[in-house]
């Protein structure tokens, strides 16, 4: 290789980790600072989902361990088992009682109640079972104290193990034994030696269940963002966030349902794409395609919308869970009107004056929508002619640039029920958008309307052989 290709090879290599390295950073910032909320909120409602099954489980747990231990106390303690009897029974029955109280009540996820009426019983459980145990240790016979002394030990580590994944009854449980092995030293003085050791290996179970609830509340962000990459934002914190009962296939099923389809794609792609390296290429594509989400979450703020792409072309599902049409075109017009007035500005701000000129044609109808195709790769898409005529908008959008004099604003073509829809809803808007005549096969019967906002020379009359795709 030459000096100079040499020397042009190092400065686009240098070009290129400093384009990627600054990506990382703010990527990172990113992640630091706007998505915290996020996993707040993702944590939060696993809690909600999940805290009557953790309650359950601490309370048949404890019914069960409390039944059997009355059987331990006979075969290892003989007739010295009377003293814990009565104790053990009485755990063992208000244990039951919880658990019955609790499977018996079902409040919705969301419901206050739920969250109350778990947590306490839970407190209560844990609290019943370890006061029982410091009884055990202060009043019980002197030649157990040693298998007393180890019991409260495992049940320090097992009560905040239980508790673990939620933190205000980690930290609660925590303080409370603290408390009270506080109240007991100041009682019992000739006891401090244990009850400090204890106080001690409740910190320290402490910091360790700490630790495991960050590692479970990262793995649980892991989880949802590989989701959300590939399903809605709802899909993908109910399959996170619910019972693992609730599989993809079941929470996102196919269902016949209104929904709109934007199709946008980039003028020239191939031209530019040959022209730069592909690292460029990539990096360019990355950022554009995360402008153009990040206006989708802006407009669309119920997250009731899906998104695919492919190279230069992105396709956006817009649907509604209640079958509400007008919401649907709502959403669907919130983002077209901001990506038509606002993507240029936008990407100008991101990557200079060299940004890319982006077409878009957007479609109601009804389609199927939900997991779809082969059982071992099924993905998150659309069934019906909605997406096809979203497509062929967008093809002719193309054709009104190549056939006339056009800004750089985006071209936006549209069905009729979106017309319908500005007519009804933005008056102000209605004289920007124009129709156009299109006899091609593709868009046989289809009326075309053309957003005209900072366009120029906006025909009203397209000849069959122009949208020809």
């Amino acid at each position: 290789m030459s000096i100079k290709g040499r020397a042009q090879t190092q400065l686009l290599t240098r070009r290129t980790d400093t384009m990627l390295s600054r990506y990382n950073g703010n990527h990172m910032n990113y992640l630091v600072t706007n998505r915290r909320p996020e996993l707040r909120q993702i944590y939060q409602e696993w809690t909600r989902h999940n805290a009557r099954h953790h309650a359950l489980q601490i309370l048949a747990v404890g019914t069960v361990v409390s039944v059997l231990l009355i059987g331990f106390d006979f075969l290892f303690f003989g007739r010295g088992a009377q003293f814990y009897f009565p104790y053990r029974l009485a755990c063992s029955l208000a244990l039951t009682a919880l658990f019955l109280m609790v499977r018996g009540l079902q409040f919705a996820a969301k419901d206050f109640r739920n969250i109350l009426v778990c947590a306490t019983a839970g407190v209560l459980s844990l609290s019943l079972w370890n006061g029982i145990y410091l009884y055990f240790f202060l009043y019980g016979p002197q030649p157990h104290q040693h298998v007393v002394t180890a019991a409260i030990y495992m049940n320090i580590y097992v009560t905040q193990f239980f508790v673990q994944r939620f933190w205000r009854m980690q930290y609660f449980c925590m303080a409370s034994m603290m408390m009270a092995i506080g109240f007991v030293i100041l009682a019992y003085p000739e006891k401090r030696l244990e009850l400090t050791s204890f106080a001690l290996w409740n910190l320290c179970v402490f910091i360790i269940c700490w630790l495991q609830r960050r590692a479970f509340c990262s793995a649980l962000f892991l989880r949802y963002d590989s989701l959300r990459k590939q399903f809605p934002a709802k899909v993908a914190r109910v399959v996170c966030t619910e019972s693992p009962d609730h599989t993809l296939e079941a929470v996102f099923k196919p269902v016949l349902r209104p929904c709109a389809c934007i199709c946008l794609d980039w003028r020239s792609f191939q031209a530019y794409a040959a022209s730069q390296p592909p690292e460029e290429v990539a990096l360019r594509i990355q950022t554009v395609h995360d402008v153009v989400i990040a206006m989708v979450a802006e407009t669309i703020a119920d997250e009731s919308y899906f998104a695919d792409w492919t190279a230069d072309e992105i396709f956006i599902t817009v649907y509604s869970e209640q079958d509400d049409v007008e919401m649907v075109l709502r959403h669907t017009w919130a983002f077209c009107h901001a990506f038509q007035t606002t993507i240029r500005k936008r990407l100008i701000n991101e990557i200079g004056s060299n940004v890319p000129i982006i077409d878009i044609g957007a479609a109601v109808g009804i389609a199927l929508v939900g997991l779809v195709g082969p059982t071992s790769m099924k993905k998150t898409t659309i069934v019906g002619a909605v997406g096809g005529i979203a497509k062929r908008l967008q093809s002719a959008a193309k054709v009104l640039r190549e056939t006339s004099s056009r800004s750089a604003a985006p071209i936006l073509c549209i069905n009729k029920d979106i017309y319908d829809y500005i007519r009804a809803k933005h008056e102000h808007l209605h004289s920007l958008v124009s129709p156009l005549i299109a006899d091609s096969k593709d868009l046989q019967g289809h009326s075309i309307y053309v957003y005209a906002e900072a366009l120029t020379e906006v025909p009203t009359e397209v000849r069959k052989n122009q949208l020809s795709s």
